[in-house]
């Protein structure tokens, strides 16, 4: 069966590559969906589809493969076809109460299940947002993200480019 691992991604980080990593062990093939979701995110989602890219290629996991995409997740979910269910994390009970209405909305619209992956206790305190901040006070990024996408995050997501 085919997860998708859909978000926006800005930026990717180790948290999402844990939940990546999670998925690949469980399902046959997984799909890191990247939006465009023009609204929410300081860098274009082709920057964001490359970070991840890079991320997902230092996991080293055959069955994982990055796509961006517009629109509804469910209309993607269509277009590939086949069997699929969607992955999602959540690291607190904030996250936890979101993720449970969206993946209400994703039932009512397609019928698709979903697979919540809890957070690893040692990620935590994780998210892109943080990344963000970090970057900006140009605090170190060990354990926040991928280690050969730190540069190109520092590039992108600086005081003169984020």
């Amino acid at each position: 069966m085919r997860a998708i691992f859909a978000g926006t991604f800005d930026p990717f980080t180790t948290g999402h590559a844990d939940i990546v990593r999670r998925s690949s062990a469980c399902f046959s093939d997984v799909v890191v969906a990247v939006a465009d979701d023009c609204a929410k995110v300081a860098a274009p989602v082709s920057v964001r589809a490359e970070i991840a890219q890079i991320a997902v290629d230092n996991l080293n996991l055959d069955n994982v493969r990055v796509m961006p995409f517009c629109g509804l997740l469910t209309d993607f979910a269509d277009s590939l076809g086949g069997d699929v269910v969607f992955v999602r994390g959540a690291r607190n009970g904030k996250d936890f109460d979101y993720e449970q209405e969206l993946i209400g909305v994703y039932k009512s619209l397609s019928n698709v299940d979903s697979v919540l992956f809890v957070t690893s206790p040692s990620l935590v305190h994780v998210s892109s947002t943080v990344v963000r901040q970090l970057v900006n006070l140009g605090a170190p990024l060990d354990g926040y993200v991928v280690d050969n996408t730190e540069e190109y995050i520092r590039t992108v997501y600086g005081k003169t480019n984020g």
